[in-house]
């Protein structure tokens, strides 16, 4: 299930690799204010376990039909390649910043830009107004606000009388912390464009719920950017595989065979060639992380779930709704049988004909 084979038609031959891996990285950025590594909680490895084992298994029993079968055609079909349509599927997520804006190149322009900081700016100013009449009554949110365009009160009530402003008027404390709330607009005007610039991207994602499954194997970090000395965006590098037990045999055969990982900036994930199969101990290849995975997740066979109800009846994947094991539908396609009345009839039916030679 985890290999790849390409035709050479000049050379007229075909060369195979086995578990080889994708490059991936995700970033870290501003000192972690921005984190594209954090994993996700949202990914079950049991029941990624239980989805291998079974297309396994599927696998195993469609591919040995007859090629002219139609339901070997069709499985053929299904398990086709899908990126198309995973893109299709994903447009919506990936596209999430522009369906807000409505476009990036109107938002990027300088009128655009102004337009929303200033917006933002408002904004924080009124919410920390509304908090400050809320908490501590209209005198101490009129000493330091006033209504923007006529310098009024800027509480009556507790309700803002209008957009406001730091001073004016009657606000004489207002202009004295002015500078204050341009401090802090400022601060979360720099954090928002942090987290648009380092927004983390689709393949990110995909990064984290492949680490979340075992499946991948971290080659390093390095430094992606930096400003005057200052490393702003770390990125982590890793190769990622189809299933935690390609990441393991990779892990423990590479070493054998002298096989490098590459750098951080330029991973090799490589598969493994036939020949290089064939030169691996096998006898020093350690599978306990991959026995603990399946003993972790409820997949290790025990003497009381190895039965043949759990292997070819009610327990077996191929059970669609009410799946006899193995002995009862034996028991059922013989049970109208007489074996006696069979015997005696193959018994006269031999004597009846002469022996060879005769």
């Amino acid at each position: 299930m985890d290999a790849e084979c390409k035709e050479d038609t000049i050379e007229e031959n075909r060369t195979c690799t086995v578990f080889k891996g994708k490059a991936q990285t995700c970033k870290k950025a501003v000192g972690g204010i921005v984190d594209c590594c954090a994993s996700t909680s949202t990914v079950s490895l049991g029941d990624y376990i239980s989805l291998i084992l079974a297309v396994g298994k599927l696998d195993s029993a469609v591919s040995a039909l007859d090629k002219s079968n139609a339901l070997r055609g069709a499985y053929e079909t299904l398990t086709g390649p899908i990126d198309s349509a995973w893109t299709e599927i994903n447009k919506p997520f990936v596209q999430g910043w522009e369906n807000i804006w409505g476009g990036t190149e109107s938002v990027a322009s300088d009128a655009a830009s102004k337009t929303l900081i200033g917006s933002i700016q408002q904004t924080l100013l009124n919410k920390v107004g509304d908090w400050t009449a809320q908490v501590f009554g209209d005198a101490a949110a009129n000493s330091l606000f006033s209504v923007a365009e006529t310098g009024g009160s800027a509480f009556v009530g507790g309700t803002a009388q209008g957009p406001l402003q730091l001073g004016g008027g009657q606000a004489i404390i207002g202009s004295v912390l002015g500078w204050i709330m341009i401090a802090y607009t400022v601060y979360q005007i720099v954090m928002i464009l942090i987290q648009i610039i380092w927004a983390c991207e689709k393949e990110e994602f995909e990064l984290n719920a492949q680490k979340q499954l075992k499946n991948c194997h971290q080659v390093g970090s390095y430094c992606n950017s930096k400003v005057l000395g200052v490393c702003i965006e770390k990125r982590e590098s890793y190769c990622c595989f189809n299933s935690p037990l390609s990441r393991i045999i990779q892990e423990q055969a590479r070493p054998q065979l002298g096989l490098s990982w590459g750098t951080p900036k330029e991973p090799d994930c490589r598969g493994i060639t036939t020949d290089e199969i064939q030169r691996i101990d096998w006898s020093q290849i350690n599978l306990d992380e991959w026995l603990g995975l399946l003993a972790q997740t409820g997949h290790l066979p025990s003497e009381s779930s190895v039965n043949i109800d759990n292997l070819t009846g009610a327990g077996s994947n191929f059970n669609v709704g009410t799946r006899m094991n193995t002995t009862k539908r034996a028991q059922e396609r013989v049970g109208g049988i007489d074996v006696d009345k069979a015997r005696k009839d193959a018994t006269t039916e031999l004597k009846a004909k002469p022996l060879p030679g005769n």
